[in-house]
């Protein structure tokens, strides 16, 4: 269904316009987050009744209810000064939803890694379509080939993935959603098929919030901003400095829609068990230091095994997002939304010791987070400082980017199985988005299920960064992950 003049909302904020404008372009496409959800055989008893594209549908009813963004389009997003986000008066799930079985006998997870792989790859490749008319996410269910006997004899699973528009959803908003999504499958579990809503949604008359802005003053320090300005006047020195090849318009080769270009993003994962997740974590206390800084320096020193020794890559700059929800005003920690800001710093190749520089990292994070929560700096706030933020971006193309990689860590999520909720639990996730034309060069996203697996996904732009230098990194990271579990780093 269209959306009218009638249902719009508001306008979007500085940081939400960023977004739109990367959108529009084909810089930057979605943020995605992956979850599989898992029941045992013993539970098929809440389930059989009704089918599972009709039991997700059912979930997804709940899911929108709950979650305003979910529910708006976006009118006018290329003029974005008179983009606006609008409610759309229905939601039809068919247009939303999409399945897709695994090969039939792929119990090997490489197999059904690859088959999920290449819808990440291709879904990220793609802008989002039907802009007015449906709103700008999408939901992606790969399940097995089971027959009836095999559906209640194995433990049962689906991997759902969520693909969103990032003027309407950062990474926690991802996750976030499938938390929802995962209390809301263990309720219609319960329900007959007499309870059955229909593919159609209509959503609540319930608004959006205001934009991160108007929640939250974003003070920049003065310091700050002529360290920037500077900066932006007088590059600084790049001797050394590896940030892959410059900024590059996206090809007109689209894999779904050739009228609109968007960003080619390569997309790769790795998994660590639960054991390895919590010597980690144990080998961070001991050390006096946490995940986060730990796995940029991981990450770090995997690039410089990896990269040339000639001297071109001795450097790096890592970015790392900061979630600003614990930040604003009122309870938002499961708000869906766009709450970010960012903290960077850099690492040398001559720097040995991963334990200082992870100590090192964590050091300037600290003083990030403590101007934040003293309210004297908030970097995402020089972005009201931008007149021009369409033309802004277009005076990078075919200049050097600013970072190496970029760590977005989202944390851990409570996905373990509760008898008395349900039949559903989530056993894994992954957190991924596309390729930025204008953004780090590799794009590293961790989540962790508690008590569970970690994932760690990388995404880059193809043609800015070979495959196998990324396959190299993740390969080196793994190696150092066991280094540091066993003591040996």
């Amino acid at each position: 269904m269209s959306g009218s003049k009638e249902g719009v909302l508001r306008g979007p904020g500085p940081l939400e316009s960023t977004a739109l404008h990367l959108h529009s372009l084909g810089f930057y496409t979605a943020v995605c987050s992956v979850a599989r959800f898992t029941r045992p055989g013993w539970a098929s008893e809440y389930t059989m009744e009704i089918p599972e594209y009709e039991l997700l549908y059912m979930a997804l009813h709940l899911v929108i209810a709950q979650h305003p963004p979910l529910a708006v389009t976006i009118m006018n997003e290329s003029p974005t000064s008179s983009a606006r986000f609008v409610r759309l008066p229905s939601i039809d799930l068919e247009d939303m939803v999409s399945y897709r079985p695994y090969p039939r006998g792929s119990d090997d997870e490489v197999v059904r890694q690859r088959v999920l792989n290449d819808v990440i790859e291709r879904r990220l490749s793609s802008r989002f379509a039907d802009l007015v008319k449906l709103p700008p996410w999408r939901v992606v269910s790969l399940h097995p080939s089971y027959d009836a006997r095999e559906y209640r004899q194995k433990e049962n699973y689906m991997d759902i993935a969520l693909f969103i528009h990032p003027a309407i959803a950062d990474g926690i908003s991802a996750v976030v959603f499938m938390g929802a999504l995962l209390a809301a499958l263990n309720s219609a579990s319960k329900l007959t098929r007499f309870d059955y809503p229909g593919k159609i949604v209509t959503p609540p008359q319930s608004t959006l919030l205001p934009p991160l802005e108007r929640i939250r003053r974003l003070p920049v320090s003065y310091f700050a901003l002529v360290k920037e300005m500077w900066r932006r006047r007088f590059l600084p020195s790049r001797g050394g400095l590896w940030t892959a090849r410059p900024v590059s318009r996206p090809p007109r080769n689209e894999p779904v829609d050739t009228s609109l270009p968007a960003v080619h993003t390569r997309h790769a994962t790795r998994f660590f068990s639960a054991e390895k997740v919590k010597n980690l974590v144990a080998a961070c206390h001991g050390h006096q230091t946490t995940l986060t800084p730990l796995l940029e320096a991981l990450i770090a020193r995997a690039f410089f095994a990896v990269l040339p020794v000639d001297g071109s890559a001795d450097r790096l700059t890592a970015i790392c997002p900061i979630n600003l929800r614990p930040y604003l005003p009122g309870e938002h920690k499961e708000t869906m939304g766009f709450y970010i800001s960012a903290g960077q710093h850099e690492f040398k190749r001559e720097s040995a010791d991963v334990w200082e520089e992870a100590k090192r990292a964590e050091r300037s994070l600290v003083r990030v987070l403590d101007g934040m929560k003293r309210g004297r700096h908030f970097h995402v706030g020089t972005l009201q400082c931008i007149r021009d933020t369409r033309g802004y971006l277009e005076e990078i193309i075919d200049k050097p980017r600013a970072h190496s990689f970029e760590l977005s860590n989202i944390g851990a999520v409570d996905g373990q199985f509760d008898r008395d909720s349900g039949p559903y639990a989530l056993s894994r996730m992954l957190f991924t988005q596309s390729a930025c034309v204008v953004g780090a060069a590799v794009k590293f996203g961790v989540v962790t299920v508690s008590g569970g697996t970690m994932g760690v996904s990388a995404s880059w732009a193809e043609e800015v960064v070979e495959d196998g230098v990324v396959e190299g990194i993740l390969e080196k990271l793994t190696d150092l992950v066991d280094g540091v579990c066993s003591g040996k780093l």
